[in-house]
């Protein structure tokens, strides 16, 4: 009940969002969303696979570099050697790399970063943390100055315990409050002598 509570509000924020005609993508930029993920760990933690739910925000630097944070809650991640539910939360701040020009269409990226997670173990109680460094990539597709939604794959080595996992997923989104960068204003022509 409460995932179908949240997706009805960001839903419904989106919609509202496409309504607003001073939202613009570009430096300045905000962004938020919403995404699933498909989680795959390594074998040596002992936990089955997964999927993460959350939400991120993200400003713009320039029209291509974002600096985002998002944070999400595993649900279904099991113990490879029963039916133990785990419990866990990752939080991670990565900077992305645009591809292309800001307006409706097609923008892959590139990501890399650090994240904090926190998950319950199979074999006995509390929850170990540890610090990952991220590598992703993916794409995003606006399908208006304002709303897009993105598929992405992430690397993430744990640099605590020296294993790697993985994650690939989905999300929709909004941006507002940026703008391109004005382009220079044209150079005025020398004036022509006339002749007497």
């Amino acid at each position: 009940m409460k995932l179908k509570n949240t997706l009805s509000v960001v839903i419904g924020s989106l919609i509202a969002a496409s309504s607003i005609g001073a939202m613009a993508q570009g430096q300045g930029a905000v962004e938020v969303d919403a995404f699933a993920k498909y989680y795959e760990p390594d074998t040596q933690t002992g936990l089955d696979e997964g999927a993460l739910y959350g939400a991120g925000i993200g400003y713009f630097l320039t029209d291509d570099v974002s600096l985002n944070l998002s944070h999400g809650v595993y649900d279904g991640v099991g113990a490879v050697s029963g039916s133990k539910n785990i419990e866990g939360e990752l939080t991670s701040l990565d900077a992305a790399y645009h591809f292309g020009t800001p307006g409706v269409g097609l923008r892959p990226y590139v990501s890399a970063g650090a994240a904090h997670q926190s998950i319950g173990q199979p074999d006995r109680s509390g929850r170990d943390t540890s610090t990952f460094a991220n590598l992703g990539a993916g794409v995003k597709y606006y399908f208006t100055e304002n709303l897009f939604a993105k598929a992405g794959v992430d690397g993430m080595h744990n640099i605590d315990q020296g294993n790697s996992e993985w994650m690939a997923g989905v999300g929709v989104g909004m941006n507002f409050g940026g703008g391109s960068a004005p382009a220079p204003a044209p150079v005025a022509a020398a004036p022509v002598a006339e002749e007497p």
